[in-house]
């Protein structure tokens, strides 16, 4: 079940009809775990028995930790757990390439089960949290499987610790206005994820091909709009499913931190990478690069640090090794930044925002492609080298069809609407007739974006293709 579908759509409105009638945030947390596990079932029974059976290790490892007094058994215990779910996950990610998994295994390294990647990270936020008594063991074995398992994080995040979320499990109340502001997230990141990364995937695909053949063929224009799309559907399809995320959880009383924050508005990829997916990467940085280190050990080493947790990360990105050539890639022109380009931020803004949207643009071709023929071909495409020619008509009349569709995503990609809503709200607070349209605004937009969206997951076409063609 995912999130741009009518069944969930469905699904949603049982869950908040449901809880809106309990009377207690206890009876409102079954609720909400009941159909979280439903979710999670929806994928199949495999997806929920994992599920359950991770969360019960981590809520059993906790206790122990927890319990123990003496720090050496305390550091065995969170090793051996946290080594467990590395393990696992590892096993998963890289099932087929072990010789006993056959091409038609269920379990692939290329689609492991729904949810599996966050909430492990999740858990093992958790368990070292414990350790280092930054928070209290969760005794209750259900309230550690609603976090574990709320639905509303499990397609892409934002990852969630335990202790930002600890406060509403034990009580959290939906008031009129956070559910006003959920419902404008969500129709947001629906209409985001349908009618533009969607329709970019589908521009993608008619430009590069799906196949080494068709890639060789596309002109060197074709190349280009398409890796610029790519790029856009990559953020819009990632920070949809967190602003639905993000206003699933305010209309089930939490509130989960932001995890994009416009990078590619950024003028340095130090900026950028503080922008881009924020929860993970924060993850990263505070689970692994610090406590190996960090910076406090001289130069060499932190390159180390941060070539180790770079590679995991591109590891957590999938199991192919284009995310580890990403990954490299990453940390590689970080240090580049960091050592000869320091003062970037201090050039005009122009400088930076070239600067990081040329290295992401070429960053993002050797993410898309896991095939490295596919990728070699590619780059190759973007200089000309495989003498398709610069541009053919085909080329001309996608780019004209979908001109409107490029201009809409670029902004939607910018914090342009922000400063808009922005900017209503402060006129609202001075001007009476600027409160009238504010309010106009945030009733009819959800339901226009809704609609539109719904008219999209319904339409024959691929959702959301023919709503900004020419």
């Amino acid at each position: 079940m995912v999130f741009s579908s009518l069944i969930f759509l469905l699904f949603l409105f049982l869950c908040l009809a449901i809880q809106h009638f309990c009377p207690s945030t206890k009876t409102k947390n079954l609720v909400l775990l009941i159909f979280s596990l439903i979710f999670y079932l929806w994928g199949g029974i495999a997806s929920l028995l994992l599920l359950l059976a991770i969360t019960a290790i981590d809520w059993y490892a906790a206790l122990r930790i927890a319990d123990q007094v003496n720090r050496s058994r305390r550091r065995l215990l969170l090793g051996v757990a946290v080594g467990i779910n590395v393990a696992i996950f590892a096993l998963l990610r890289f099932w087929e390439l072990f010789p006993w998994a056959g091409e038609r295994t269920v379990i692939s390294r290329y689609a492991i089960p729904m949810g599996f990647a966050f909430y492990t990270i999740q858990l093992i936020s958790y368990l070292v949290d414990v350790y280092r008594s930054n928070v209290a063991p969760q005794r209750r074995f259900s309230t550690l499987l609603l976090y574990a398992s709320l639905f509303s994080q499990s397609s892409g995040g934002p990852v969630v610790r335990y202790a930002e979320i600890r406060p509403a499990l034990k009580n959290r109340k939906v008031r009129s206005a956070s559910m006003s502001r959920g419902i404008m997230r969500f129709s947001c990141g629906l209409a985001k994820k349908v009618l533009l990364a969607d329709s970019c995937g589908a521009v993608v695909d008619a430009l590069l091909g799906e196949s080494i053949n068709a890639l060789a063929s596309a002109p060197v224009l074709s190349v280009w709009l398409g890796s610029i799309f790519f790029m856009l559907q990559l953020f819009l399809d990632l920070s949809s499913y967190a602003d639905m995320a993000i206003g699933l959880g305010l209309m089930c009383g939490f509130c989960f931190p932001e995890n994009f924050d416009y990078p590619y508005v950024a003028a340095s990829l130090r900026d950028f990478w503080a922008r881009w997916n924020k929860t993970v990467i924060a993850f990263f940085n505070d689970y692994v690069y610090l406590p190996l280190g960090g910076t406090r050990h001289g130069a060499v080493i932190e390159a180390l640090n941060l070539v180790i947790a770079w590679l995991l990360f591109g590891l957590w990105n999938g199991g192919r090794a284009n995310f580890m050539i990403w990954a490299l890639y990453c940390v590689v022109l970080l240090l580049v930044e960091r050592l000869f380009l320091h003062k970037l931020e201090e050039l005009p803004a122009a400088v930076g925002h070239i600067w990081v949207l040329l290295t992401m643009f070429l960053g993002f071709i050797l993410y898309r492609y896991s095939d490295l023929g596919m990728l070699a071909v590619a780059l190759k495409g973007l200089i000309g080298l495989n003498g398709a020619g610069f541009a053919n008509a085909a080329t001309g009349q996608i780019f004209i069809r979908h001109l409107l569709l490029l201009v809409i995503a670029v902004i939607a990609s910018t914090p342009l609407t922000k400063i808009v809503g922005a900017y209503m709200k402060e006129q609202a607070k001075a001007d009476e007739r600027w409160l009238y349209v504010k309010s106009a605004v945030d009733a009819i937009c959800p339901a226009v974006l809704l609609v539109l969206s719904v008219m999209a997951m319904v339409g024959d076409q691929l959702p959301g293709f023919a709503f900004f063609q020419f």
